[in-house]
């Protein structure tokens, strides 16, 4: 999932090799063990 979404920053022409991006996503609200997450992806020249 996390290389897709830079695949299509990347063909946006939104990201390019050498920098970082935030990747963040949120779980079901009021979900029992339910979490917020963020992550900081580089972005490689693949």
């Amino acid at each position: 999932m996390n290389h897709e979404a830079i695949k299509l920053l990347k063909a946006h022409g939104l990201a390019r090799p050498g920098e970082h991006v935030i990747l963040t996503r949120g779980d079901h609200m009021n979900a029992h063990g339910g979490t917020n997450t963020m992550k900081v992806l580089a972005v490689d020249a693949e």
